[in-house]
């Protein structure tokens, strides 16, 4: 994983940096300022200043509000959304990227498609699209790659374009729940792992045991329902059962 020196510009410590210049005050007297406007516990000192000047550390998301005071401009500055200090771009605005939230487990159902990252709560990263690698466990940006742990790390959250497009042929749209795996057959399940081995021996389809307290496949291979969203998801065949019959009975 590359050094955090080396992602692509933080625009919200470039702009933090700018405006402290703009109001010629020196890292010192600058982090005494921001101290008086912060909680107790989050105190800014001169080295912390520094480190988010240089990239060494991203702003915490507790600083955002005072920091907009502080400087009197908008959130939506600080965070890159306009480049207006007193405004919001209206065409920035308009673009809906937050059309289809899906959790981080569903992340291995959109192998290498555009996932939308937003990194707004911690500030670690840039927001941006980035491919999903599931072999690799990474995002790729594109000017950077960095490891899905650190993004589930720093509370990202994730955003697909067509939640309908999956990388498997089943065309689903979302994995089930608890409910809704004990109510339907056939059910084709997708590993939560990046080991191959592991995915290609289990990943097909499955349907209920007799007495409906796990899921079982043609080899026998069984899954327990306590596995739901933590070991694998569970998919159906939602536009045309009979086909996924076929695919079962194959």
């Amino acid at each position: 994983m590359p050094n955090k020196r080396d992602y692509g510009p933080r625009i919200v410590n470039e702009r933090v940096a700018k405006c402290r210049v703009k109001n010629d005050w020196s890292q010192k007297v600058f982090g005494l300022k921001l101290s008086e406007l912060s909680p107790k516990e989050n105190e800014v000192s001169q080295s912390m200043v520094s480190m988010w000047e240089t990239r060494d550390r991203a702003i915490s998301m507790v600083y955002l509000e005072p920091l907009s005071q502080l400087f009197g401009v908008t959130k939506d500055y600080l965070l890159g959304l306009t480049d207006n200090e007193q405004g919001f771009h209206e065409e920035k605005s308009s673009f809906n990227y937050k059309k289809d939230e899906i959790e981080f487990w569903e992340l291995y159902a959109f192998d290498k498609q555009p996932v939308y990252v937003d990194f707004s709560e911690t500030l670690a990263h840039e927001n941006g699209w980035a491919i999903y690698n599931r072999s690799r466990d990474i995002f790729v940006f594109s000017d950077d790659i960095v490891k899905v742990v650190e993004c589930e790390k720093n509370k990202a959250k994730y955003y697909v374009a067509d939640i309908s497009r999956l990388d498997d042929p089943l065309e689903q749209k979302k994995s089930f729940s608890m409910q809704e795996l004990l109510n339907r057959e056939p059910i084709y399940i997708q590993m939560i792992t990046t080991d191959r081995s592991v995915r290609s021996l289990y990943d097909g389809w499955y349907h209920h045991n007799e007495n409906k307290t796990a899921l079982v496949n043609n080899d026998g291979l069984v899954l327990p329902y306590s596995g739901l969203k933590k070991a694998y998801l569970a998919y159906g065949y939602s536009y045309d059962k009979q086909k996924a019959r076929s695919y079962y009975d194959k």
